[in-house]
């Protein structure tokens, strides 16, 4: 079952899994803090705010990772579908585009998440000692998501499709058309030669 709970500027679409997520996230990041914690001081303590605090600041960057790719993508002229968040979600959009466009939407997602777990870690303390809070390991846990997702190890990461579009963008940046009936070249950076606009479009 998903519930839309926003719709202005763009529908918010919560899916099954979201709490799984969250409950996942607070355990995994709680028993780090609480590691941490008896390697700090000797003792093994954790409280379920502080291992709730952990799972609600990492869906915080998660949110602010797929609202940064919206942003983008906005900005560079597509339009905004919706937001996804579950175990699987993300940002849909659709519109004809450009790979640099596309190539810089899919790159703030991830970046703005990296910005954001360096400044909870710093805010935990900015060393080592800082994953015996929530904050800090909240921030490790986005750092290593967003890292993690600029790896082009997998079609479903965001570093493979910004390796595919930089590769387009370098070779002539020509318009990707978008195609919703098919798979889509302005989505997949993938397109047969009938929907391609052999005018060259200027770098932006």
């Amino acid at each position: 079952m998903q519930i839309t709970v926003l719709r202005a500027p763009w529908p918010v679409v919560l899916k099954p899994g979201l709490l799984a997520l969250f409950a996942a996230l607070s355990v995994g990041g709680g028993m780090l803090v609480a590691t941490r914690r008896l390697q700090h001081t000797g003792h093994l303590w954790l409280t379920w705010q502080d291992a709730a605090a952990v799972g609600a600041l990492t869906i915080a960057g998660l949110v602010l990772h797929e609202t940064g790719h919206a942003v983008a993508a906005r900005a560079t002229g597509r339009l905004v579908e919706r937001l996804e968040f579950g175990l699987a979600g993300g940002a849909v959009t659709s519109g004809d585009t450009t790979p640099w466009r596309r190539a810089i939407a899919i790159a703030t997602g991830p970046l703005l998440e990296l910005a954001f777990g360096f400044t909870l870690l710093t805010a935990g303390g900015g060393t080592w000692a800082a994953l015996a809070t929530p904050l800090g390991t909240a921030g490790l846990m986005a750092i290593i998501n967003g890292a993690g997702n600029l790896l082009p190890v997998h079609p479903s990461l965001d570093g493979y499709r910004l390796l595919t579009f930089l590769r387009l963008a370098l070779t002539g940046n020509r318009r990707l058309n978008c195609v919703p009936e098919g798979p889509c070249p302005a989505c997949t950076g993938n397109f047969p030669a009938q929907v391609l606009d052999e005018e060259q479009v200027p770098a932006a």
